[in-house]
């Protein structure tokens, strides 16, 4: 486990009609209202379904960009299988629920069709460990 400094979801970017074609058995769960496919970079921890986070940020200069809640409703891989979880180490595409509606800056980021670094990846944590990040900097 990293420390808390480094306890985030990397957003890279929203997942392709391209990409969701590829994985599209790997989702269990209907799409909600407000909700997007995401690719996210490898996780800093095991992160179960129906986990909620409350704060996207910006890496580099750590500026709040939305405070509200998302939820983490289903995940795959790039082989298309059904996870309970976002496993500690991988990279996956994930269906990020945002019950006020989805922020712009996610909006915004690029369409994607792998686990490409964007120069405009996001990263989204709790308020808690948030604090955390800014008190190490």
């Amino acid at each position: 486990m990293r420390g808390s400094e480094d306890k985030y979801l990397m957003i890279l970017g929203r997942a392709s009609g391209k990409a969701m074609e590829a994985v599209k058995n790997g989702f269990t769960m209907p799409k909600p209202k407000d909700s997007l496919y995401v690719f996210l970079g490898f996780s800093y921890d095991d992160i179960p379904i129906d986990s909620k986070f409350n704060v996207l940020f910006q890496e580099k200069n750590l500026d709040v960009l939305f405070e509200g809640e998302c939820i983490v409703r289903d995940v795959t891989q790039e082989f298309g299988k059904p996870l309970k979880q976002i496993p500690s180490g991988w990279r996956t595409i994930a269906l990020l629920h945002f019950p006020d509606g989805i922020p712009k800056e996610i909006l915004n980021l690029p369409e994607i069709d792998s686990w490409s670094l964007s120069k405009k990846s996001l990263r989204l944590t709790t308020l808690e460990l948030y604090n955390k990040i800014k008190r190490k900097i």
